[in-house]
């Protein structure tokens, strides 16, 4: 398929029914989904779908895609006329909880995704895509959503890889923020001294630091403004420490300790699970497929510093032990801090797996 022909007809689409009716639009979003090989004829594209809340009321999300008889994505519509507020996400949210599903999207003068993580208890909005021609996010955004390219893992990596590139960025103005404030220039002079204590005695280098002013400044241009906040109220030393303590190792980087320690992890035989916001679970939805291989699992503990390895024969937790997602994927919840290893879904301890714990 031509993504980028695909995403300038819906631009074109959305630009036209611009001030349209409601019901309109409503019919412009689901010819939107058809154009990436969704189709109402066969069920995919459910207008309308009725969900039970409680025992006596029902609610109608604008849109729900479905995937083999399986709800994968739900749609609230919003006229491209009409700006998308707080309470609109609030909508979409509800009707993401009642179909248990991970991922939502808000359509009307902007494609915006929103991601459902175990880790917050807010949904988590993923982009704000402007209806531009030859929008390359657009492109690459609906190419996920399209009938021929959506998989849960393909969405929900695309997802995790957004939001943890945004995290970076805002970890980055942080330390530029702080190295640019009055404690900047004591941080460089502290490193200076460090580097001069293997060449001069202390009596220079004291000299040295006295008779030079350093400061720190941003270049134009480079990493966005800083973030709002009283940095001379905290010690620069701790705040750095503080930074450096809360960096969550990725999937690749767990992999490679194990490989360092002796332990050869398979990468498409492994499910990764950081620990999750709240401290007290880790939380992962890996293929079922995975029960009938050598399965591994690594919980990285960011507290502390470690990865615990565990490696799961093959077949020895059968489909009937564990629990499901609507999804279809295995929905684990790891307890934090438990010798045991329980998963709170399905009651399995896995610490009669556990192959190793390596320090980081």
């Amino acid at each position: 398929m031509d993504y980028k022909a695909i995403w300038n007809e819906i631009c074109f689409h959305v630009k036209k029914n611009q001030d349209t009716s409601e019901d309109d639009f409503q019919k412009t979003a689901e010819h939107l989904f058809g154009l990436i090989g969704w189709s109402q004829y066969k069920g995919e594209v459910v207008p309308k779908n009725a969900l039970s809340v409680g025992s006596s009321r029902r609610v109608f999300p604008d849109i729900t895609i479905k995937d083999n008889g399986r709800a994968i994505l739900v749609v609230e519509l919003k006229k491209p006329s009409v700006t998308i507020m707080e309470q609109h996400v609030i909508q979409l949210k509800s009707y993401m909880r009642l179909e248990k599903l991970d991922f939502g999207v808000l359509l009307g003068e902007s494609l915006q995704l929103f991601y459902d993580s175990a880790d917050d208890e807010t949904l988590t909005k993923v982009n704000d895509i402007p209806f531009d021609i030859d929008s390359d996010a657009g492109v690459e955004c609906i190419k996920l959503l399209s009938k021929n390219g959506y998989t849960f893992e393909g969405l929900q990596m695309y997802c995790v890889n957004i939001l943890t590139l945004a995290k970076n960025t805002k970890k980055a103005k942080e330390y530029l923020d702080l190295l640019c404030s009055d404690e900047g220039s004591q941080i460089v002079k502290d490193v200076l001294k460090e580097k001069l204590s293997s060449i001069f005695p202390k009596e220079i280098i004291a000299q040295i630091i006295d008779d030079i002013n350093i400061s720190v400044s941003k270049k134009e241009g480079m990493v966005g403004s800083s973030l709002n906040r009283s940095s001379s109220q905290i010690d620069s030393n701790k705040r750095l420490n503080e930074l450096a303590d809360n960096q969550k190792i990725e999937k690749s980087e767990a992999i490679k300790l194990c490989t360092d320690n002796g332990v050869n992890v398979s990468g498409k035989q492994s499910t990764f699970a950081s620990l999750n916001s709240t401290g007290k679970t880790y939380w992962a939805n890996p293929n079922k497929n995975l029960l009938a291989n050598d399965w591994w699992i690594l919980l990285s503990d960011h507290k502390k510093k470690e990865i615990h390895v565990f490696n799961i024969p093959a077949n020895s937790i059968t489909e009937s032990q564990v629990k499901f997602r609507n999804t279809g994927l295995i929905d684990m919840d790891i307890k934090y801090d438990d010798i045991s290893f329980e998963d709170l879904r399905s009651k399995i301890k896995f610490s009669e797996w556990l192959v190793k714990t390596i320090s980081y």
